[in-house]
């Protein structure tokens, strides 16, 4: 059954998408914690990895550290004379992606796609509600609140993520 709303169709009744919005909410709700959890272990997991590597980190970062100041006096010499600056630019602030690496990217994305949902879900309720849409039922509003509340849930999940890792959340 399909029902006309100024020059568009929904294709189940009002009281369908009621109720498979209801469900929707309901599996969402169960599942939410089994989310946040996981959310939390990767956390943890993310910061051990980090803790682990962090002497191998310090002996790369020293051993890198006396191979560059070898390489730069071997060049000292010649820098002098030709009065250039062997620096790297200190121009190119880290961009925000850089701040992300290994897992923390994936989970970087899906904050930032779970972000941009909330954002598209409210954009669709601005217009509705400005009648840009025409006549919008009321089982279509609910819906689409519902989705943009369990993307915002599992935008908070994943920010849980990043923080939990020392990272800054992503808005």
């Amino acid at each position: 059954m399909s029902t006309a709303h100024d020059g568009w169709e929904l294709q189940i009744s009002e009281q369908q998408l009621t109720r498979l919005t209801r469900d929707m909410d309901e599996a969402h709700r169960e599942t939410l914690p089994a989310m946040r959890a996981g959310a939390v272990d990767l956390a943890e997991e993310i910061r051990t990895a980090e803790r682990t590597n962090l002497g191998r980190r310090r002996f790369l970062l020293g051993a890198g550290g006396v191979a560059a100041a070898m390489a730069l006096a071997a060049c000292s010499s010649s820098d002098k004379k030709s009065g250039s600056s062997a620096s790297p630019s200190s121009s190119g602030a880290a961009s925000g992606s850089g701040q992300y690496t290994g897992d923390l990217k994936v989970v970087a994305l899906a904050t930032a796609l779970e972000n941009q949902a909330v954002g598209a879900y409210q954009a669709t309720l601005a217009a509705a509600k400005a009648g840009k849409l025409g006549t919008v039922p009321p089982a279509v509003a609910t819906f689409v609140t519902t989705a943009m509340a369990q993307h915002a849930d599992h935008a908070k999940a994943w920010n849980a993520v990043l923080t939990g890792a020392g990272k800054p959340a992503i808005t």
